[in-house]
Order: C-alpha cells, then sequence, then structure tokens
C-alpha cells in the first residue's frame, strides 16, 4: 500500500483516501502534512479509481522556482528508469498537484491528458509497470535524492525513446539517432559518430540477439497449422515446444541452450514437407557445427555493414530534406529503436550502480567481443 523509494513514496490510492477520508485505521502511517490540525489538505480531490497511485515528493528545505515541476521530473525519472525498457506504455501520469509549503497549501485540479485512458489501456500493461518499478525502483531511488541533473540526462533520452516507439517511421528515426548521438557523445567523447558508436559498440551484440531471435520464432512458429496434422504428430510437437518456451506476466521465454539442444528432436516430430520442419530442420543443421556457425555469423555480419549503411543513408537523407519514402524509412526504423533501447539499457545500468557510463558501455561490448571470437574460433558449436 506504501513504498518509499529516495524522495518518492508511491500510495495506492483507496488505501490513502480510504484512510483519509473515511478515518481509516492507518491514519498514523499518513503524510503529516495531510494530518495536522491547523492545516488544510483537499484531500477529496486525489484521483480515485482502480490502479491509481498517488506519488508524494519531499524536496527538503529551501526556495524552489517551480516545486511542482521538480517533483514532477522525480516521479517520471522513476517510473521512466524503473520500467525501461519492458514497459514501453503501462501507466499514464496525470496532470495536477497539492503542494504543501510552511503549512501553506496550493492545488491544480487533477486530469489525464487522455480522457479515453481506460478505454484504450488495459490493466495487464500496468501490472508490468508496477512489477517492474518494485524490482527496480530501490536501485534507482538513491540516485533521484542526489538531485535532478544526475538523472535527467539519460531519463529524458528514455522519455524520447518511449515517444520514438509510438511515432511515424520518419520521426521515429531521427529522434532514436537523436538518443544515439547523446549517447556516443557521453562514452566516447564528441569526437565520434553515431554509427561508429554502433559499429564499435553494437555490432556483435546485434549479431547474438539476431541468432537468438532467429532460432526463438522458429520454436515460436512450430505450432502454426498444427490443426492439420494428425493427433500424435500434434501431441509430440506441442511436448516439445511447450518444454521450450514458458510464459509469464505478458512475456515469453525460452533457454536457448535447451532450445540448440531440442531442435533437431523439434524437427524430427514437425511433418515432413512443412515450412515449419523446413525451417527447423535448416536452423538445427546451421547450428550444428562450428563452422556452420561460422558462416552463420559471417551472413550477419554482411547484413549489419548493409543495415547500419541502409539507415546512414535513410538519416541523413531525412535530416537534410531529401526525398525518403515511408518503406525506406519502415525499412531501419525498428532496427534503429532497438539499438537506442540497448545503448540506453547500458546508460542506466551505470547509474543505477553508480559506475561510470563509458564502463558499463565498454564491458558489455567487451562480453559481446567475446562471445564473437568464440563463435569465430571454429573450435565450438552454438552458444547463446
Amino acid at each position: 500500500m506504501v513504498e518509499e523509494y529516495g524522495p518518492v513514496t508511491l500510495y495506492d490510492s483507496e488505501w490513502l483516501r480510504g484512510n483519509l477520508l473515511k478515518d481509516g485505521p492507518f491514519r498514523g502511517d499518513l503524510p503529516a502534512e495531510t494530518r495536522a490540525d491547523d492545516g488544510f489538505f483537499p484531500a477529496e480531490m486525489l484521483p480515485e479509481g482502480k490502479d491509481v497511485v498517488i506519488a508524494r515528493v519531499d524536496l527538503g528545505s529551501g526556495a524552489r522556482a517551480d516545486a511542482p515541476a521538480d517533483s514532477r521530473v522525480l516521479v517520471q525519472s522513476l517510473i521512466l528508469a524503473a520500467t525501461f525498457p519492458e514497459d514501453q506504455h503501462g501507466w499514464e501520469l496525470y496532470e495536477g498537484y497539492i503542494h504543501v509549503a510552511d503549512g501553506a497549501c496550493g492545488w491544480k485540479v487533477f486530469s489525464l491528458l487522455d480522457e479515453d485512458i481506460d478505454a484504450r489501456m488495459p490493466y495487464g500493461p500496468m501490472d508490468i509497470t508496477a512489477k517492474r518499478l518494485s524490482e527496480m525502483a530501490p536501485r534507482v531511488a538513491p540516485h533521484l535524492a542526489s538531485g535532478l541533473a544526475n538523472v535527467s540526462g539519460v531519463v529524458d533520452a528514455i522519455g524520447w525513446w518511449k515517444a520514438s516507439g509510438v511515432q511515424p517511421p520518419h520521426a521515429s528515426v531521427l529522434l532514436d539517432v537523436r538518443i544515439l548521438e547523446t549517447v556516443a557523445t557521453a562514452v566516447c567523447g564528441h569526437g565520434q559518430t553515431w554509427y561508429g558508436y554502433l559499429d564499435a559498440f553494437h555490432k556483435n551484440s546485434w549479431i547474438r540477439r539476431s541468432m537468438t531471435s532467429e532460432l526463438f520464432d522458429v520454436v515460436w512458429h512450430a505450432r502454426d497449422d498444427l490443426h492439420g496434422w494428425s493427433p500424435q504428430e500434434q501431441e509430440a510437437i506441442t511436448t516439445i515446444h511447450d518444454k521450450l518456451l514458458r510464459h509469464r506476466n505478458w512475456e515469453s521465454r525460452a533457454d536457448m541452450a535447451q532450445v540448440a539442444v531440442e531442435l533437431p528432436s523439434l524437427a524430427a516430430a514437425l511433418p515432413e514437407h512443412t515450412l515449419q520442419h523446413r525451417r527447423t530442420a535448416a536452423a538445427a543443421h546451421r547450428i550444428s557445427t562450428p563452422a556452420g556457425v561460422r558462416v552463420w555469423y559471417t551472413d550477419l555480419e554482411n547484413r549489419w555493414t548493409r543495415t547500419l549503411g541502409r539507415l546512414r543513408l535513410v538519416r541523413n537523407a531525412l535530416a537534410h530534406g531529401g526525398p525518403v519514402t515511408a518503406a525506406a524509412a519502415a525499412s531501419v526504423a525498428p532496427v534503429v529503436h532497438q539499438l537506442a533501447g540497448g545503448a540506453l539499457l547500458s546508460s542506466l545500468t551505470a547509474l543505477a550502480e553508480g559506475t561510470p557510463v563509458a564502463d558499463q558501455h565498454e564491458a558489455h561490448r567487451d562480453r559481446c567481443d567475446a562471445w564473437a571470437r568464440d563463435r569465430l574460433s571454429g573450435s565450438t558449436a552454438y552458444k547463446p
């Protein structure tokens, strides 16, 4: 009902309103400003409803030009940083506030920018936000207390990243490249380009993720057209499929090491001459030998070079007003959005762990480069 993260305390709205307005049993746990005998606190103004959370921000002592605005930044910082990158939508922040200082109280009526929020936002994403917040917020909170400057750059970029995810491709590409420019400067200094940073820090990470994604998709689609197969085939395929995939909180995951082991069995269980069998058998063969993995790596490396080159061309054309088709922008928008998100995740991890941002990016790069060297050595088969 009450969770404290540095200067920000979160209250369940029903719990808070119940204790404030209905003389609930936990009035002793309420904020001091709501219980002052000689003060006035407009509790009736607090928004109510399912999944409404009230944030209280303690800004300490000292004069501020705009205390409500500073409070809003801290709350946004906590939510954005703690829920990135899993939750791209989730909670919506109300407009409005109640400001108490030196016994005086001022307020602005609470309202949602999108009045149809209840109609369009399922509660599942809100639940994901709450879960992620409980996991990450304790790591982020200490940095909120030290001041806005420490978090503003990363949090602003996370806000841009979430905004770019719902923009048309043209705008999305420009916004995500702007994020990469910001990260590249923070990591490498002003002498590095955004595309140079990507090639140096993210190529092998992208290749590794592409391998994982392709194998995951093979398993995910193995049951396509299941209804057209025999009962025995359906049972065998479903058993392996369900063994490999785990579903939790709107997410599906797989142990990729186990996927690599089970792919031959899955291919054998699938009916011959089906698309699913051909895809699964090809994937199993590709990762069965070190030479096959090395060829796969080289193919993806070439694809990376082409993709990065196309992204540069599209971005430059957009930035300089040149003609860019919607299809061209759409072809690179998902890639650059993913890359920008990965770059921000390393920066956020550095913030949460209190380490230099460059060190975190370099550590991630070094892990992926070591993985790539192992794949290219020709001495090992596929390892995720």
